[in-house]
């Protein structure tokens, strides 16, 4: 969680190079964007239009590559 709360305060353009050094797909990245925009994963889900498992899912792969 402290990865994503100093990620919430970089630059936008900051996630894409986050997303290539960690290998993340772009789902991946859609979500890890829309945490460090301070969405819950219920909100992203809705956000991103993919069910909250799926949203989950992400972020344990998000998690497995860090």
């Amino acid at each position: 969680m402290v990865t994503l709360r100093v990620l919430a305060l970089a630059p936008v353009h900051q996630l894409g190079s986050v997303a290539r050094r960690f290998g993340l797909t772009p789902a991946e990245a859609r979500l890890l964007g829309a945490l460090c925009a301070g969405l819950s994963l219920t909100q992203a889900s809705h956000q991103l239009g993919v069910a909250r498992t799926t949203v989950r899912t992400h972020l344990h792969r998000i998690f497995d590559k860090s």
